[in-house]
């Protein structure tokens, strides 16, 4: 492997890389489902990307982007399956390093490094895992990262992705269901809600008329971490921009459901705890859950 030219970092990239350095433990806490009545999103995340794994003919190498503290990369490894992690934070880094030699997982590999910096030959992995990083970076940014996906990745390999959901802001009630109201984009959220909930297949994600992207470096309230922009998608965004790359969709599946509003998550966390973790249960590929779900995952095919 061989490093490119370094690329300048954006305010947003400088801002992550801050946050995620300074709460690596915090994070690890939470991927170990240690903070009480809190769901734990990143094993929802993960176990997707296990899921596609098992539904696969045949993996050997898998590449997750933005790794974290390891988790994915090490349940990976636990089913004899090379798995590498690369993470912009070397303190997230570190406590990957520090759970791969506790576990004696010798097919886990951790690399800090910023994925624009980084170069993987042509068809080097069988499956790619983004989770919670498209949300960081900027529109050119993620168009480079899907066409690089692309390349990197075997013939008929799996890329997956994680995306907070913006069809969500339509239930949530509060400042994101206004900003789409004032932004006149509500209704068009609404049909491609209608659409999926009523049995949309993956053709039709990419056929459909989609609302209008996020501006770029758009504003927006405290969402718990601590950047300045994090974007949202709807399926039929990412698909788009998935399919313009070569990818087939395959599947999507909801992250994070809600029984109600954030509001209520805020004021009775063990009553969400209960029912968000109910209705995950029932989540894996289940478009009906989409809507009520903070966010989704996706699943492509490179053809």
């Amino acid at each position: 492997m061989k490093t490119k030219e370094k690329i300048k970092r954006t305010k947003q990239q400088e801002q992550s890389l801050k946050f995620f350095d300074e709460k690596a433990k915090e994070w690890g806490d939470k991927a170990l489902g240690k903070i009480e009545n809190k769901v734990n999103v990143i094993k929802q995340r993960n176990d997707y990307v296990l899921h596609v794994i098992r539904e696969r003919k045949k993996t050997e190498y898998v590449l997750d982007v933005g790794s974290g503290v390891g988790d994915l990369v090490c349940d990976v490894a636990k089913i004899n399956i090379n798995a590498t992690g690369i993470d912009i934070a070397e303190s997230m880094i570190d406590l990957s390093h520090g759970r791969a030699i506790e576990q004696k997982l010798e097919m886990a590999e951790f690399i800090t490094t910023d994925y624009f910096d980084w170069h993987v030959e042509p068809e080097s992995y069988d499956v790619m895992a983004a989770n919670g990083f498209i949300e960081y970076i900027s529109s050119e940014q993620r168009d480079n990262y899907f066409n690089d996906a692309y390349r990197i990745l075997k013939p008929g390999g799996s890329l997956v992705v994680s995306s907070r959901n913006r069809l969500f802001n339509l239930v949530s009630n509060n400042e994101y269901t206004q900003a789409e109201i004032d932004g006149r984009t509500a209704v068009d959220l609404m049909r491609e809600a209608i659409s999926i909930v009523n049995g949309a297949s993956t053709e039709d994600l990419v056929k459909m008329e989609a609302v209008a992207l996020q501006p770029e470096g758009m504003s927006h309230g405290n969402t718990g971490i601590g950047v300045s922009t994090r974007y949202q998608f709807t399926p039929s965004q990412l698909a788009k921009m998935l399919n313009k790359e070569g990818f087939e969709i395959v599947n999507i599946s909801p992250i994070h459901i809600h029984a109600g509003p954030p509001s209520f998550k805020e004021q009775h966390p063990e009553m969400h705890f209960k029912t968000a973790n109910l209705l995950q249960e029932r989540a894996i590929e289940n478009w009906s859950l989409i809507p009520n779900a903070s966010a989704f995952m996706m699943h492509a095919r490179k053809a």
